[in-house]
């Protein structure tokens, strides 16, 4: 269950201008997602991990359209972040909400 990290997914949804796609960057996040829960012991269905990023591919073209400064933000946090972790901290620490 993808619950536990719905906090994360909304901060990512609170920033047009950027080349990638709301789909290729939920793509990402949700596999980021799903390798935190392979390293806890904790499955994630290939159904979950579809479902996260198809929702988020919604919030994100909003906030794209609404927001295109933190979009970008999120955009390059999840680009370049190796782990779930390091996404969240760069958001933290680097995107306005």
């Amino acid at each position: 269950m993808l619950v536990p990290f719905a906090g994360l997914a909304l901060m990512l949804v609170t920033g047009p201008g950027c080349k990638d796609s709301p789909d290729k960057i939920c793509d990402r996040f949700a596999k980021l997602m799903a390798d935190k829960f392979d390293k806890q012991g904790k499955l994630v269905t290939k159904e979950d991990s579809k479902s996260f990023a198809d929702d988020c591919a919604k919030d994100m073209e909003k906030l794209k359209k609404d927001d295109p400064k933190t979009y970008e933000c999120n955009v390059n946090c999840i680009n370049k972040s190796k782990d779930l972790d390091e996404v969240e901290s760069c958001i933290k620490k680097n995107c306005p909400n």
